[in-house]
């Protein structure tokens, strides 16, 4: 739509006396991790790689949590004391899972590894990877690039050394998909100490629908902080 529109010099345009502004709000995804963002005022991404992962990052989770499962905050508190540290936990235990997605995604081969789905290299999705699965998907996709296991080695560590410095950086949600946190906050839910009258089904749905609430309505919400500025462009087209 975007490009469509671009080419046909419609981005920003007057029709029939009325003033149109195209604004597009797209998920990053990991474009930028090969410089493929688009560039322009009339497009706006997201910080992490999908909106669900901006959503998370922005809201009071807690108060999300106590919402989507019924129980009062001190009690959502108790199940999972610091969303932060769970996630960065699961990130680093997550990286190569990530690294694997990444390469074999802009590498141009296809050796099962995918961000349309969970990890398969973690055999608990809340624990450690295991070596041996992670050695078997290198080995897949060395031999489909068809280089030497040096090469690969030294391609592979580059992916991965990318990765681990958006973690140094606190940016566990960059090229790790928000998605995924569905699944994996449905586990922990199930596995933690069970509440009295608590409701567990469907919580990772249920508990981004209540974060998604707090857009707008909450003191930490910094979700639109980023797009204001080329909001206003938009703005300052229509009305002048």
């Amino acid at each position: 739509w975007f490009k469509g529109l671009r080419d046909k010099k419609m981005l920003a345009s007057q029709v029939w006396g009325k003033k149109f502004f195209a604004r597009f709000f797209l998920d990053k995804d990991a474009d930028d991790f090969k410089n493929k963002l688009l560039r322009s005022d009339h497009v706006a991404y997201t910080t992490t790689y999908d909106l669900e992962g901006m959503i998370f990052n922005c809201t009071d989770f807690h108060s999300g949590l106590a919402d989507a499962a019924l129980i009062t905050l001190d009690q959502a508190k108790e199940l999972m004391p610091s969303f932060e540290d769970w996630l960065k936990s699961i990130a680093q235990n997550w990286i190569d899972w990530v690294t694997l997605c990444l390469l074999t995604n802009f590498e141009g081969v296809n050796c099962g590894c995918g961000f349309d789905r969970l990890s398969e290299v973690n055999p608990d999705r809340l624990g450690s990877p295991d070596i041996i699965k992670i050695e078997q998907y290198k080995q897949i996709a060395r031999q489909k690039l068809g280089i030497p296991v040096q090469e690969f080695s030294a391609l592979y560590e580059k992916y991965r050394k990318r990765v681990d410095a958006t973690h140094k950086r606190g940016q566990h949600l960059r090229y790790f998909k928000g998605k995924w946190l569905h699944s994996l906050l449905q586990l922990h839910c199930e596995r933690a100490k069970k509440v009295e009258d608590w409701n567990v089904r469907s919580i990772g749905e249920k508990l981004t629908i209540a974060l998604l609430g707090q857009i707008g309505n909450s003191q930490r919400c910094a979700c639109c902080a980023p797009f204001h500025a080329r909001l206003q462009l938009g703005l300052e087209f229509v009305s002048a």
